[in-house]
C-alpha cells in the first residue's frame, strides 16, 4: 500500500481551468504533481520562469481587453448623449475606434503568447 501512494504521490499533471473571469492562473503553463490529491506547480528549471512571465503577461492583456470593451460601451453611451451635435458624435465615435484597436492589439497578443507558452512549456 505504501508503495501505491508513494506512485500516486509521483505522477504528473496539469492545469486546466477554473480561472477567474477567464483569466489564467500565474502558474497555467507549468507542470505540476500530484500531492494529497492536489495538483501542485514545480518549477523545474529557468525555461519555467519564462512561463509564469508569459502568463502573468496574458492576465495583464485580458484585463486590457476587458477594459476596451467597458471603453466600447462608454463610447456608445457617449453617442447616445451627444443628443445629434456633431462634436459629441466624433468625440465618441473616436473613442469606441481607440477602444477596438487596443481590444484587437491586446487578444492577438494575448494569441502569441498562447503560442509561445506552448512552444516553450512543450
Amino acid at each position: 500500500m505504501i508503495n501505491l501512494l508513494t506512485s500516486f504521490a509521483d505522477s504528473t499533471c496539469t492545469f486546466s481551468g477554473g480561472a477567474f473571469l477567464t483569466l489564467p492562473h500565474w502558474y497555467q503553463y507549468l507542470s505540476g504533481t500530484m500531492v494529497n490529491n492536489v495538483c501542485s506547480p514545480q518549477i523545474q528549471g529557468i525555461n519555467d520562469i519564462w512561463l509564469i512571465v508569459l502568463a502573468v503577461t496574458e492576465m495583464l492583456l485580458q484585463l486590457v481587453a476587458l477594459i476596451a470593451i467597458i471603453m466600447v460601451i462608454y463610447g456608445g453611451v457617449q453617442m447616445l448623449t451627444s443628443q445629434g451635435q456633431p462634436d459629441g458624435i466624433a468625440k465618441a465615435r473616436t473613442t469606441i475606434i481607440n477602444a477596438l484597436i487596443g481590444m484587437t492589439i491586446s487578444i492577438a497578443a494575448a494569441a502569441i503568447i498562447t503560442f509561445l507558452a506552448g512552444n516553450i512549456g512543450g
